[in-house]
């Protein structure tokens, strides 16, 4: 890694990450923006990714 990749965030994704939808983060947001944020994690390279919405007994792969 360069010293600036040192320094700041590396440049590597998880394999899997989860996400899950607490009562406020639907305050702040809109779910479609949660969805939003998913797709940015797969389109930077997480193969696999979990939304889990509880409250509606949801769960989006």
């Amino acid at each position: 890694m360069t010293t600036a990749q040192q320094d700041g965030f590396p440049p590597i994704a998880p394999d899997f990450i989860i996400e899950l939808v607490s009562p406020s983060d639907l305050k702040n947001q809109r779910y479609t923006d949660l969805q939003g944020k998913m797709q940015e994690y797969i389109d930077n390279g997480v193969e696999l990714g979990w939304l889990i919405e509880p409250s509606a007994k949801t769960v989006e792969i």
